[in-house]
């Protein structure tokens, strides 16, 4: 055991109770409880609401009683993302945590360390009597990962005397993130009737694709499985009927894999193995870079007769799907690398009579998101299908006076002999949100070091994470 771990063995106890705890979103009413059964027998005292919420306030240290109080906030829940050959059922099973050197990963599933590192680091301090701290409320929501529905729904008034947030739900040690883009969620629907067509029953699977978080892994320029299977469909000369293509569970993470499923002739069967074939080679070429173990995987089932779009609305849905905006839309003129602008088709899905869209637009400026969803929907009208707008999450805007930003940069430098890295994100954070409730907050946004989050690759470097946990209780100690 290393020195930073002996120092942090309860930061690590308490990340392994919470790892072994299924929170995907909606369902955080464990997760919650453990925290609040925590809490109070710590002596804490806890506000728990119906969306599962939870304020937890710990008292000032001796010394500490006039210091202004803080607020550490982190969510609860996590994305359930796994492999194909992984049995894991999010519901029930715990994480099952695999310690490889400096780093810690899942069984081909997420870690979820994004963001129960967070949760980990509040539990610490709370059960740690020799933190010293102003007031603290842990805030911990629920359902960040969907809409950040439980920072829209909770009420802060338990912790309006706070003027500090302290934001633990970035991955990047030494940076310190000061704004955050704001996002919305936009669904379409094509509603059709299904006819039927006498052929060859196949699959076609499109995987092995990186993905990643739709914020920070945006400007990457991956491939998204859904949005390939799509164009791969629209290349085929080999005449077929559509059945349904689904690809994507979640509407913030790039799609790393989608199935069509389709009807040809049988005697087209041979054209069209060969077509699949010099497509995936092409497709394999043309994203080698990021995303190297991109494969087709061509099953044929029965012969018989099958329920299948009509010819003209599986043009629709592969011409919406490949034609509608994707990806980064527009860069900062300012900061070198920043995106300004963008979207992700999360989910692509197809019910008995209809096909469903999910996007996850991100942007800087409300007249960009604006003009964005125009597009879009002029787009969507163009071709018949039905558009929803289903929320909108604010951004958090750079302040320029900001006494903890200031603060934390010194003791950083203090600690570490490094300046860290002060910038702005285009993924979400909840600062936006709380902002609007408490808008005298002095906001900042830490975390360890994290790779791959929601995705089944995510890992958490371990040493970074102990760095970040001593460096928030420096951090405290000095806002007396």
């Amino acid at each position: 055991m290393n020195t930073y771990e002996e120092k942090n063995a309860l930061l690590l106890e308490e990340f392994k109770a919470i790892a072994s705890i299924p929170r995907g979103s909606y369902n955080t009413k464990a997760i919650s409880d453990y925290c609040k059964d925590v809490a109070k027998q710590a002596g804490a005292e806890v506000y728990q609401d119906a969306l599962n919420n939870l304020i937890i306030t710990i008292p000032p240290s001796p010394g500490y009683e006039t210091s202004s109080p803080v607020i550490l906030q982190g969510h609860l829940d996590m994305v359930c993302e796994k492999t194909p050959d992984s049995e894991h059922d999010f519901l029930k099973d715990g994480i099952t945590l695999i310690f490889d050197g400096d780093w810690l990963h899942a069984d081909n599933t997420t870690l979820g360390a994004d963001n129960g590192g967070a949760i980990a680091m509040g539990l610490a301090l709370l059960k740690d009597p020799s933190a010293l701290h102003p007031k603290v409320y842990l805030v911990f929501t629920t359902e960040e990962e969907v809409g950040m529905e439980g920072a829209l729904g909770i009420d802060l008034s338990p912790a309006q005397d706070a003027t500090m947030l302290i934001n633990l739900d970035s991955g990047e040690e030494g940076v310190f993130i000061t704004g955050c883009a704001g996002s919305v969620a936009l669904k379409f629907s094509l509603p059709f009737v299904r006819t039927e067509a006498q052929g060859l029953h196949l699959q076609l699977e499109v995987s092995g694709l990186t993905g990643g978080h739709s914020g920070l892994e945006i400007h990457h320029q991956g491939a998204n499985a859904s949005i390939l299977t799509a164009t791969v469909l629209s290349l085929l000369k080999t005449p077929y009927h559509l059945i349904s293509i689904n690809g994507g569970t979640k509407d913030n993470v790039i799609t790393t894999e989608a199935l069509a499923e389709l009807v040809i002739q049988p005697k087209d069967l041979s054209a069209f193995q060969e077509e699949v074939q010099s497509l995936e080679k092409s497709m394999q070429a043309l994203y080698t870079t990021r995303d190297p173990d991109l494969k087709f995987d061509l099953k044929i089932l029965e012969e018989g007769r099958f329920a299948v779009l009509p010819q003209e609305d599986a043009k629709r849905l592969a011409f919406f799907t490949t034609h509608a905006p994707n990806g980064v839309q527009k860069m900062n003129a300012s900061i070198p690398g920043m995106v300004d602008t963008s979207l992700n088709l999360g989910i692509t899905k197809t019910e008995a009579d209809r096909v469903l869209w999910h996007y996850h637009p991100r942007f800087s400026q409300s007249v960009e998101k604006d003009a964005l969803i125009q597009k879009m929907q002029n787009l969507a009208d163009y071709l018949g299908i039905e558009d929803e707008v289903l929320g909108c999450s604010p951004g958090w805007a750079y302040r320029e006076d900001s006494t903890l930003r200031n603060l934390m940069t010194e003791v950083y430098q203090n600690l570490f002999d490094i300046t860290p890295q002060i910038t702005t994100i285009h993924a979400g954070l909840e600062c936006g949100i709380l902002l609007q409730k408490l808008p005298h907050l002095d906001c900042i946004s830490i975390g360890p070091d994290m790779e791959a989050i929601h995705s089944a690759k995510e890992r958490l470097h371990l040493p970074s994470f102990y760095r970040t946990y001593h460096f928030l209780r420096k951090t405290l100690e000095a806002l007396r």
